[in-house]
Parts: C-alpha cells; sequence; structure tokens
C-alpha cells in the first residue's frame, strides 16, 4: 500500500481535468494538464524532468517484461554516451531474458538463451 500511494502522488491532477470537461475526449490538452497541476499543488517538472537515482523506485518497478532494472539502467547509461547495444540475436547482451527461457529461446535459438 505505502508503494501505491507514494506511486500516485500526481493521480489528483487528473480528476480537475474529468471535471473540466463537459464530454469525455481522447484529446491531451496540455493547458488543462498544467493548469489541474498547479491547483492540485503539484509540479509537473518534478515527475517528468528531475533527475533519478539508481535505487529509486519508479512507478512502473512492478510489471515484469522480463528485462531487469540493472539492464535498463545500464542502458540508459550508455543511451547518454551515445553507445549503441549490439542485436541480441547476434550476442546474448544480458538483459534478463534469459530466465523467461521460452520467450528468449523463440528470438534467439537455443544458443542464445544462457
Amino acid at each position: 500500500m505505502k508503494k501505491a500511494r507514494r506511486l500516485s502522488r500526481s493521480s489528483p491532477a487528473a480528476t480537475p481535468i474529468w471535471k473540466l470537461r463537459k464530454k469525455p475526449s481522447d484529446q491531451f490538452k496540455y493547458d488543462e494538464w498544467i493548469a489541474a497541476f498547479g491547483d492540485c499543488g503539484l509540479d509537473p517538472h518534478f515527475y517528468a524532468c528531475r533527475e533519478r537515482s539508481r535505487d529509486e523506485l519508479l512507478p512502473w518497478a512492478f510489471i515484469d517484461a522480463g528485462v531487469t532494472q540493472r539492464y535498463l539502467w545500464r542502458e540508459r547509461e550508455r543511451a547518454l554516451q551515445g553507445v549503441t547495444t549490439p542485436d541480441c540475436r547476434q550476442d546474448c547482451q544480458g538483459c534478463g531474458m534469459q530466465r523467461m527461457a521460452e520467450s528468449c529461446k523463440k528470438h534467439m535459438g537455443e544458443a542464445g538463451a544462457r
């Protein structure tokens, strides 16, 4: 529960947006969202633009797509340096998919799922 409270601090901004609209819309209106954040006393730049520490719990951390957080951080560092990661179908990059062997094997063959 603590995790959910901490990760959903920005959700109050969505309520004013809903109340502002006379009918539902699928169109994103930047000015309305900025105003809603302001009405709730929240700074959207804090959520979108701040530097994050390596051990920070990110909102999507509970989703297990097979790739480890360690690998994602390494990829972030590589991207900031302008370094391209080789294709894993040629050589396993240690992303963590190995623990989901069937999925990894489908894409890489038996040799790649180590």
